[in-house]
């Protein structure tokens, strides 16, 4: 699609200490960030939020949203997988048309939180420790990937 029509897309400062912490800190030994964009963080936190049926509205307890402009997700196939979440859960080609923009973005940001919900689960679940363990044990344990991994994972762009 790649129209670079998109709107700012929200999220809740609910997780932002999770998002920072996987989008822009390096752990361990790592040499990099576990996500490389905040961008690529939400893209997967909303297809796992969609995989496991989880949408949330955004947490407003936490004052204003932060948000990306809608121009970082015409990068790479960031604004096609917004629109393709948006049209499985609508069911409708109504929401990929002209105007409907921000229909199609709200319900991205819905699964994206619902997901950070997910992903912080996982790392409470496993003491936060080793984030990139604790994200690869969720997957596991939902039947997304299968046996151990053998090398370093990269979530840049959805590589496992």
């Amino acid at each position: 699609m790649s129209s670079g029509r998109l709107p700012n897309i929200h999220r809740s400062k609910k997780h932002e200490a999770m998002v920072q912490r996987l989008c822009m800190e390096k752990e361990g030994g790592m040499t990099k960030q576990l996500f490389p964009t905040i961008r690529e963080f939400m893209c997967f936190c909303a297809l796992l939020g969609y995989a496991l049926s989880r949408r949330r509205e955004l947490d407003k307890s936490y004052g204003p949203h932060e948000d990306i402009a809608g121009a970082q997700f015409d990068r790479g196939d960031s604004e096609d997988i917004v629109f393709m979440i948006a049209l499985a859960d609508s069911r409708d080609t109504d929401i990929l048309r002209l105007g409907r923009e921000a229909d199609a973005v709200a319900i991205f940001e819905e699964y994206a939180f619902g997901g950070m919900e997910i992903v912080n689960d996982w790392l409470l679940q496993n003491g936060g420790e080793a984030p990139d363990s604790a994200i690869l044990a969720g997957l596991k344990q939902h039947g997304f990937i299968q046996g151990a991994p053998t090398a370093m994972i990269d979530f840049g762009s959805f590589r496992i």
